[in-house]
């Protein structure tokens, strides 16, 4: 199975995810997490209609928040089984063929220094059957690691 995790600093114009796409289909990922897809203030209605125009280049499964998206080969039955109030987090489960259920969770952690140990701290527990984490952590030890639109705080 080939999983690609990609922060995509924002997928608001249609152009860069078909883009993306047509690069990444010559290593025929079978899942792909993408972070960091919009601006956070996007309306409900607003999102619908990016993963209905999405799908026009994307066959299989689409589940977005404002924060993350996760796209699902069509030969992977998937699921939405999870998704974070804060809409960072979403959990999937997929049933590969010839192969038992396993749980992708796609993360994308704040950014903003004095928001992670909240966000931390109130991590949700993962399941104990097979599990794929992947995302973007946002975990930098000094400011140095940091670079980003959100300032170190």
């Amino acid at each position: 199975m080939k999983i690609i995790s990609l922060n995509a600093q924002g997928l608001t114009e249609f152009t860069k995810i078909k883009r993306i796409l047509t690069k990444l289909k010559s290593f025929s990922p079978d899942i792909i997490l993408f972070q960091e897809i919009f601006d956070y203030n996007i309306t409900p209605e607003r999102l619908r209609f990016k993963i209905q125009t999405w799908a026009s280049i994307w066959q299989g499964s689409i589940h977005a928040t404002p924060y993350v998206a996760t796209f699902i080969a069509p030969h992977i039955k998937s699921t939405l089984t999870f998704e974070s109030t804060d809409h960072r987090i979403l959990n999937i489960t997929i049933i590969p063929p010839h192969s038992p259920q396993i749980n992708i969770r796609n993360v994308y952690a704040p950014a903003d220094n004095t928001a992670q140990h909240p966000f931390w701290s109130n991590f949700p527990p993962i399941s104990s059957s097979l599990n794929i984490v992947g995302g973007d952590f946002n975990a930098m030890l000094t400011a140095e690691d940091h670079v980003s639109s959100t300032q170190w705080k």
